[in-house]
Order: C-alpha cells, then sequence, then structure tokens
C-alpha cells in the first residue's frame, strides 16, 4: 500500500529519541526532536487525510491528494499577499513550491519560516474560486503563475515553535 513507506518512516523517526541521539539541527536548520520531526511521527492517514512533511515524494503524489485533508510540515518560501504564500520542503532538496491560500498567520509569516498547513488539497486554482473563498478581491496578475495549478485551500498555517 501507498503509506508502507510513510509509517516506516514514522517508526523509524519515533525510535530516535529513544535512542538518546542529539543534534543541534539538520542541514535544513530544523531542530532535532523539533515539532517537524514530531508531525512526520504520526500516523493520520486514512485514505481521506494525509500528514507529514511536504517534499518530492509528496508532490509527485499530489494528484493522488487532490480533496484530502493535509496536514504538512514545510518552509515558506514566497508570501504573496498576507494570505497567500507559497511552500516548499524542510529538507534542502529540490521541489517545486505550492501555492497556499488562506494563510492565517498574516504577518507572522516570512521566506524561510518553518510552518504547519493545514487544509484541503484542490485541483485547479483559480482567481475567482480564490476571491471566493477568503472573500477578498486578488490581483489577478500576481497569480498568472499559478493558474490550474494544485493548491491547498489552508485552514490554518502556524509556525512552528522551536524551528526558528
Amino acid at each position: 500500500m501507498r503509506t508502507t513507506w510513510l509509517r516506516a518512516a514514522a517508526a523509524a523517526l519515533a525510535a530516535v529519541p529513544a535512542l538518546g541521539l542529539t543534534a543541534c539541527a539538520d542541514a535544513a536548520g530544523i531542530p532535532a526532536g523539533s515539532a517537524v520531526e514530531d508531525l512526520t511521527a504520526a500516523d493520520a492517514f486514512d485514505g481521506t487525510s494525509v500528514e507529514g512533511a511536504y517534499d518530492a515524494r509528496f508532490r509527485a503524489d499530489l494528484p493522488l491528494h487532490v480533496g484530502q485533508q493535509a496536514r504538512l510540515s514545510a518552509v515558506v518560501a514566497e508570501v504573496i499577499t498576507s494570505r497567500v504564500v507559497t511552500i516548499t520542503s524542510t529538507r534542502p532538496s529540490v521541489v517545486e513550491p505550492l501555492l497556499v491560500v488562506g494563510a492565517t498567520a498574516g504577518d507572522r509569516l516570512a521566506p524561510g519560516t518553518v510552518v504547519l498547513v493545514t487544509g484541503l488539497v484542490r485541483e485547479s486554482f483559480t482567481v475567482p474560486d480564490a476571491e471566493d473563498e477568503l472573500r477578498t478581491d486578488l490581483d489577478d496578475a500576481l497569480f498568472q503563475a499559478w493558474m490550474r495549478e494544485p493548491y491547498v485551500l489552508a485552514d490554518d498555517v502556524r509556525p512552528l515553535p522551536g524551528t526558528g
């Protein structure tokens, strides 16, 4: 089953604290034992939701996650407006950014901020749909590159403590 890798990774990550290993931070600057590490140890996949890191594997499987609730650890790549950001992986890898509409942390978000994104994976971004969802007017020119791309309609985007 598709979630086997997630469960194996979660079990491996859950075992690390028990070994008493310590480190200041990984290559991405994420402190060992931080909320990002704890998130991947959860076993929340039930067919209607997905939980883990926004990484190359999640991006490759994005079409499979459309319509699912997602809970993703990620890094803010760009702040487009106070309610719209893009995210990328917390790990040093090349992952295409993902648009997140409905960010709730407002001015607390900046590029490089490690966040937890919770929301619905949607198939195709359009400005009129986003305006309806946010109940605000958006500048069409800011979103031309994102038209018809998958995105997350966020219920919550919050900076993770212990990652700064």
